[in-house]
């Protein structure tokens, strides 16, 4: 209980419960561009954040522009079982962006990040299994979109200094 109360006094938050506030001004109205994308939960945790913890005006015209690219997900199979199928993978969730201003002039540059998770299969409860990774695709997805937005901060206040 002491612990608890002295780590919650100091301000610890765990990464990702609390969305960082400081939004650049400069990008307070945004045309969100995403291409070719059907992560939904992806793009739906784009949005909210956005609107809803940084308060921005999305726009279709006349702002700056964050474009996001290449939004994929994959699985690798890391391991093998005695009888051959595979036990364990690696799910990936790659995407790209970049942001540029209203006239086309280049505010933070195209770059890419990925997230991973392993993930391990049993050989009893499909179904479970299945559910279980779309559930980790989901996370990450959100998880994603988060990471997104705090480098797209992070870049453009170091811009500002």
């Amino acid at each position: 209980m002491l612990l608890s109360i002295s780590v919650a006094a100091c301000g610890f938050q765990l990464r990702g419960t609390a969305v960082d506030s400081r939004w650049p001004e400069a990008l307070a109205r945004l045309e969100l561009e995403m291409k070719a994308s059907d992560n939904i939960v992806f793009e739906r945790t784009l949005r909210d954040d956005l609107v809803l913890a940084y308060n921005v005006v999305l726009v279709d015209r006349d702002a700056p522009v964050l474009v996001v690219t290449g939004v994929s997900q994959s699985r690798k199979v890391l391991s093998l079982s005695s009888t051959g199928k595979a036990s364990e993978y690696l799910l990936r969730f790659d995407a790209g962006f970049s942001v540029t201003d209203a006239a086309g002039k280049q505010l933070i540059a195209p770059q890419r990040f990925r997230l991973q998770r392993e993930f391990t299969v049993g050989t009893s409860n499909i179904l479970a299994k299945q559910a279980e990774e779309q559930r980790i695709y989901d996370e990450m997805q959100a998880d994603a979109a988060r990471q997104l937005l705090r480098r797209v901060a992070s870049q453009m206040q170091g811009e500002k200094k």
